[in-house]
């Protein structure tokens, strides 16, 4: 049970008690009885009519303002937290640098090159470097051998993004096809900062595909 409900049992608690007591007074007690038995009507009965019971109003009414208060209080502080709680900002959407460089780190945390499962770690390498090309310059990556990959970015003007994706490439083909590691030392990081250069000078247009 949290603070506030506590103290709003406690409140709830005084004002049972406060309205109580002043339900439990009588406003008329009455003249004694002894002196009522002695006494003849002269004139027939006459009602008699006691002193105003203000120390009765004054508990009910305060008990009538604490539970108003206590129904405020109920009120409010459900409010207040609602309106401290952060509103949720939309997450921007993953472009293809941000991606590949997410699966760039998944996977070198994979085991695959420690375990010298090079043709494993090659074919994902090139399957990561392949995706991110096609988003980013719009071409069938997939579908093209290393050599018509790398030619077409060169008539598309991006020779030194061809450069490097030439070398990744092909070393990654080493590794799948001449049962060759292919690499002096893991090529994840190389192909990280290769993809964080090209997606620097290639920022997202929106035409990217779904990620």
């Amino acid at each position: 049970m949290t603070r506030d409900r506590i103290a709003a049992v406690i409140v709830l608690a005084a004002v049972v008690c406060v309205l109580g007591v002043g339900l439990a007074q009588d406003p008329h007690p009455g003249p004694p009885r002894d002196l009522d038995s002695q006494l003849r009507d002269i004139r027939g009965p006459v009602q008699y009519v006691g002193p105003v019971p203000w120390g009765r109003i004054v508990l009910i009414a305060a008990g009538l303002l604490a539970l108003a208060a206590l129904v405020g209080l109920l009120a409010v502080v459900p409010a207040r937290r609602r309106a401290s709680r952060p509103v949720p900002t939309a997450k921007a959407p993953e472009t293809a640098g941000d991606r590949a460089v997410r699966r760039l780190q998944v996977l070198a945390t994979s085991g695959l090159w420690e375990r010298g499962e090079y043709a494993r770690f090659a074919d994902q390498l090139s399957s990561i470097l392949r995706e991110f090309v096609a988003r980013t310059f719009d071409t069938g990556a997939a579908r093209l051998t290393t050599d018509e990959l790398v030619q077409q970015l060169r008539r598309s003007g991006e020779a030194e993004s061809a450069d490097g994706l030439q070398d990744l490439l092909g070393r990654c083909d080493l590794a799948k096809f001449a049962r060759s590691d292919g690499f002096v030392a893991s090529p994840v990081g190389p192909a990280i900062e290769w993809v964080r250069g090209v997606a620097a000078s290639h920022p997202p247009t929106g035409s990217e595909g779904p990620s």
